[in-house]
């Protein structure tokens, strides 16, 4: 599983290590998160954030930023790809290969897995096939509503609201993904689940 947004400083590290934690808890050790960014790497998370990843217990006082380009993975063989806006996920889809079926904005994600159950244990192979009810518009218009804020240059009340939300998310997601404790995710060690 990826989170990509802009940079990796803000949105996407956050919600890795969020998604992380959550699985941890609900005893889902065959999933691998990472996170990734579109512009070039090497930049920190900035101040305020490190102050609410502090507080929330999250490990991002080393982050540097990593740009897609460095994944030491194919994308087209990343299970699901999770993007903070609708701009990320056309990005994606267009210009670097990653399969449609398995790109959501975080939003769209998670009101789409509310109502399709996970039924399987090879989350790519079952999303290629559950996600094709999906409109191409749905993702790849231009209505803000499924974009998650960037708080890059806010002060630490709009990192919390959007640690409040990842964690709401990463609550639901270890949910979804119930049917994967105690399964192989994935044939391969890329961020496949």
């Amino acid at each position: 599983m990826l989170y990509v947004c802009t940079a990796n400083r803000c949105r996407s590290p956050f919600a890795e290590h969020t998604l992380r934690r959550a699985l941890a808890v609900a005893g889902i050790d065959t999933v691998t998160v990472a996170s990734a960014g579109l512009l070039p790497g090497g930049a920190p998370v900035p101040r305020a954030g490190l102050v609410v990843a502090r507080e929330r217990g999250l490990p991002l006082a080393g982050h540097l930023s990593r740009p897609l380009a460095d994944l030491e993975f194919p994308l087209e063989t990343v299970d699901l790809v999770l993007v903070m806006e609708r701009a990320h996920a056309r990005e994606l889809v267009a210009d670097h290969g990653a399969p449609f079926a398995r790109v959501f904005t975080l939003k769209q994600f998670d009101r789409w897995s509310a109502t399709h159950a996970f039924g399987g244990t090879r989350l790519g192979e079952w999303l290629d096939d559950a996600a094709e009810d999906r409109s191409p518009a749905a993702l790849l218009g231009t209505s803000a509503t499924d974009d998650t804020a960037d708080p890059i240059d806010r002060p630490a009340p709009a990192w919390r609201t959007m640690a409040d939300a990842f964690e709401q998310h990463a609550r639901a997601v270890a949910q979804w993904l119930a049917p994967l404790r105690g399964h192989d995710a994935s044939s391969s060690s890329t961020p496949a689940s």
